[in-house]
């Protein structure tokens, strides 16, 4: 086998939720982020890929790339119920990714209620393009793409991997695909929901003002038209990527992982699941706690699932290459 398996280090975690005195302010231009320390990456912030608002995201890369490598790419969507959150406190997550060998575009979108769906979605097709035109001329593999995100931006991920995959829901959305089936080779889902129709069930904490920022609808099922588009469940096609989900087991959206993987099996889509038996008490969010042996675990499949859908030999820290700077 060409993979070995690690450990992770300790990462900031922050999960913004709801209207409450907590909440980060979105100075987009200003971000710098949460500080953390990883010497093995390089990291470019806040570039800007789309004239909507809040459409910065941040690259981060190994700092030292091996001399002729192509580095598959993770486009990575944030949580925050569609109206709070921010790239930033995903960063040193997703650095200890990155290292290994990957290039990891970690972008923010504009948030509800002013900004509703599918904007979104939008500023996922205009990242996937941004980075797709490779402008800042980064070692990139564009046969080699992952699409992830963690809680709301989990959802979003799903649905933005069921548009390149399901033609019926491009033409009824009106967008095109951003990659083909063959570029597309996996997909990373975090503690996300999937049914619009069953996630008022799941009780999770504000779901209802998330999905009534976002559709504008109280009554969602009902009133909302576009409502099947974000219900990935209703979209899979037996040419959805394979996918890895997991979700911890005292999260709301426990159910809402479990009802996705029926469909990717019903589907014959390949996946993999890091789920838990309830006797962990695993919250929502909990992978980002890598002070967790669970989360370590789940880091470790990750890697491990991402070897072997991608063709990247992962990095260690030891990696001899070239600079990666502009």
């Amino acid at each position: 086998m060409k993979k070995l398996l690690w450990m992770g280090g300790s990462i900031l975690w922050l999960f913004v939720i709801g209207l409450i005195a907590d909440q980060i302010p979105r100075d987009s231009a200003q971000i710098t982020g949460p500080v953390f320390k990883n010497d093995n990456i390089t990291m470019y912030r806040n570039i800007t890929y789309s004239k909507i608002h809040d459409s910065q995201l941040d690259i981060l890369m190994p700092k030292k790339v091996k001399k002729g490598d192509k580095l598959p790419l993770i486009l990575w969507t944030h949580g925050g119920g569609f109206i709070a959150g921010d790239k930033k406190h995903k960063n040193p997550y997703l650095a200890q990714l990155a290292e290994k060998g990957f290039i990891i575009a970690n972008m923010n979108y504009a948030l509800a209620p002013e900004y509703q769906y599918p904007t979104p979605i939008k500023q996922q097709i205009a990242a996937a393009g941004y980075m797709m035109r490779n402008t800042l001329r980064l070692p990139l593999d564009k046969t080699q793409i992952v699409i992830g995100g963690d809680s709301a931006g989990a959802q979003l991920a799903s649905q933005f991997a069921a548009i390149q995959t399901n033609p019926l829901l491009r033409k009824e959305m009106a967008v095109s695909q951003s990659f083909s089936q063959s570029q597309l080779k996996a997909v990373i889902l975090f503690g996300g929901f999937y049914d619009m129709n069953s996630v008022r069930a799941t009780k999770f904490p504000r779901i209802n003002l998330f999905m009534e920022s976002y559709t504008g609808e109280a009554d969602w099922e009902k009133n909302f038209l576009p409502l099947d588009q974000m219900s990935t469940v209703k979209q899979v096609t037996a040419k959805y990527p394979p996918t890895f989900l997991t979700v911890g087991d005292a999260d709301p959206f426990d159910s809402q992982g479990k009802e996705l993987v029926a469909v990717l099996k019903k589907n014959q889509v390949p996946y993999k699941t890091a789920f838990f038996d309830r006797t962990h008490r695993l919250p929502h969010q909990y992978q980002f706690h890598m002070q967790l042996k669970e989360s370590q675990l789940t880091y470790q499949q990750l890697l491990m699932f991402l070897g072997r859908y991608t063709n990247q030999v992962p990095y260690d820290a030891g990696t001899k290459g070239t600079g990666a700077g502009i």
